[in-house]
This record gives structure tokens, sequence and C-alpha cells, in this order.
């Protein structure tokens, strides 16, 4: 551990700390969010699929 404070003397520093846990917090958000968002795009997606077969126009696979 003393090795590394001789590296990184700014280690133990609260605004280090700090620094790291908003950037952690923000990655987490932003992964969520796109999480989500990619969830409802893909259940619009399921929905436009399930109405267009309602009205006879089924799509083959090619």
């Amino acid at each position: 551990m003393d090795a590394l404070a001789t590296l990184f003397p700014n280690i133990g520093s609260a605004e280090l700390w700090q620094t790291l846990t908003s950037i952690v917090v923000a990655a987490a958000v932003f992964f969520v969010s796109v999480y989500l968002l990619r969830k409802e795009e893909m259940a619009e997606q399921a929905e436009a699929e399930n109405i267009g077969a309602d009205i006879g126009e089924v799509q083959r696979p090619a």
C-alpha cells in the first residue's frame, strides 16, 4: 500500500474519490437509460409487427 501511496499521492484525497464516484454514477445512469430506451424501442417494434399480423400483412422471411 505504501508503494501505491508513493506512486499516486492523491489516492487518499476526498476530491479524487468524489470524482470517481460521480463518474461511476454517471456511467451507470447512462447505461440504464440506454437499456430502457432500447427495451421500449423493441416493444414498439414488436407491437407494430403484431398489428401488421392482425390486418393480414404478415411478413414472410426471405
